[in-house]
């Protein structure tokens, strides 16, 4: 008599494993982009169709990260597949988080300001503008400070194409310096200035760490080759200079180099990378150590925003109230000097 609830039974050859396409199809519902739940979606039918994982993944590999790709495909990914589907959707989530939080503190002291510009040329265009015929029919001297405020309704609003022409000559010529002529070191070299920059600079650097430290732990925790590992976090972590020294770290792999010594050469490692790099030769509790480090950076991440955010809205709305004070007086300081002159 035969089992009335048969288990599934292991993959024959020729055919993907059932844990493959099962975990394929929970990444098709719970990846973190529709272009991707749509890659994987479509993963598990070219699986089910009966091509080979390595063909299948060569018609999605756009839209799949090469990280995840090289993971599926490692010996270790079949027995742990269930765990692996889990860590990558974690990974996901927490690199989701870091993005929400860094775009959080930025977007609103963005919108505002912005807001704030146009309101000032509203304001030079519609009401500075009628005052200065109303000035002029007085005949009176106005202050300088009026005298300044009317140049610049005059150069914002008389020559509006001629200004937005400056301002593009001088971003292009920004831009040309900026990739060519200011900082000859690459990609990797504008990306560490950039990371230098106090504030915005640091809460970048830290997401990079926290991206880059728990892809590796990823790696390590599945047996990747380490140098194969570093190169990929490095490239995983969409930071150039972590990138460049993810490769450094990498050759420093490949030719026997403790990583703890490599690392306290390459300035975008903190101290504290460099301590969990010690346990390189014992994986388990080296994959540990990096998902350790990744939650202080992510930590770090937070509150570096957070202190953005508060950074951010009191120079702005400090702005917003020097520009509005600026407009008040050098509108109505004529009107008193001209009442002064009647009484």
């Amino acid at each position: 008599m035969q089992d009335a609830n048969p288990q599934p039974s292991a993959a024959t050859p020729g055919q993907p494993a059932p844990s493959l396409l099962y975990g394929l199809d929970v990444l098709s519902i719970e990846a973190p982009t529709r272009r991707q739940r749509r890659s994987f979606a479509r993963l598990s039918q070219c699986l089910q169709s009966g091509e080979t994982l390595e063909a299948a993944l060569a018609h999605e590999s756009r839209d799949i990260p090469a990280y995840f790709q090289r993971l599926l495909a490692a010996p270790v990914a079949s027995e742990k597949l269930g765990l692996l589907t889990q860590r990558y959707i974690q990974h996901c989530q927490r690199d989701q988080d870091i993005f929400r939080q860094i775009v959080g503190s930025l977007i609103y002291p963005t919108i505002l300001l912005a807001f704030t510009c146009g309101i000032i040329y509203f304001a030079l265009s519609w009401a500075v503008l009628p005052f200065k015929e109303i000035f002029m029919d007085f005949g009176t001297e106005l202050p300088w400070i009026t005298v300044r405020l009317i140049s610049l309704a005059d150069a914002v609003t008389g020559s509006l194409w001629r200004l937005l022409l400056v301002l593009g000559i001088v971003v292009i010529l920004a831009i040309t310096a900026w990739y060519s002529l200011l900082l000859p070191g690459g990609a990797a070299g504008r990306r560490y200035a950039f990371n230098s920059i106090p504030a915005i600079g640091t809460v970048f650097r830290y997401g990079s760490l926290a991206r880059f430290c728990d892809l590796l732990a990823l790696f390590v925790e599945f047996a990747v080759p380490l140098p194969e590992a570093l190169r990929l976090s490095g490239e995983g972590s969409r930071d150039s200079s972590l990138r460049s020294a993810g490769e450094q770290l990498a050759r420093s792999a490949e030719n026997g180099v403790p990583l703890a010594d490599a690392a306290k050469k390459q300035p975008e490692f903190p101290p504290l990378a460099a301590h969990v790099f010690r346990w390189e030769h014992r994986q388990s509790a080296f994959a540990e150590g990096l998902e350790a480090a990744a939650d202080v950076f992510a930590a770090r991440t937070q509150l570096q925003s957070s202190l953005l955010r508060v950074v951010l809205e009191p120079v702005v709305f400090s702005f917003i109230a020097v520009t509005v004070g600026f407009l008040l007086i050098a509108l109505f300081a004529p009107l008193i000097k001209l009442l002064n002159d009647l009484s």
